[in-house]
């Protein structure tokens, strides 16, 4: 919603999947603009309002530390990404886009 982009049930009948109704973003004629969508233009905002991005470094995990809050949308808790070139970070809010397969195998 913040992005301005369309979007309708990734399903016909807006069944859920894995417990989940899934959505993908559309173009004004209802057909899949893809998932790379959101995060062009996310990173044109970003661009625009000043942000230092970093590109081609492989997530390899997602790492909670002990004793942080649960995964609920909108709590704070940091959580530490650790990079396949070695960098770790800590980030309180994080957007995967990428597909299933490769978030189940975070």
């Amino acid at each position: 919603r913040h992005l301005n982009l369309s979007s309708q049930c990734y399903k016909p009948d807006c069944g859920t999947e894995d417990n989940m109704t899934l959505y993908r973003i559309v173009d004004e004629d209802g057909d899949s603009r893809g998932y790379d969508t959101a995060m062009r233009v996310m990173v044109e905002q970003l661009e625009a309002a000043g942000a230092r991005l970093f590109f081609n470094h492989e997530l390899t995990a997602i790492i909670r530390p002990a004793g942080a809050a649960s995964t609920c949308l909108g709590e704070a808790s940091p959580m530490h990404l650790s990079f396949g070139n070695g960098a770790l970070v800590e980030a309180r809010s994080v957007l995967l886009n990428i597909p299933r397969s490769e978030i189940k195998r975070l």
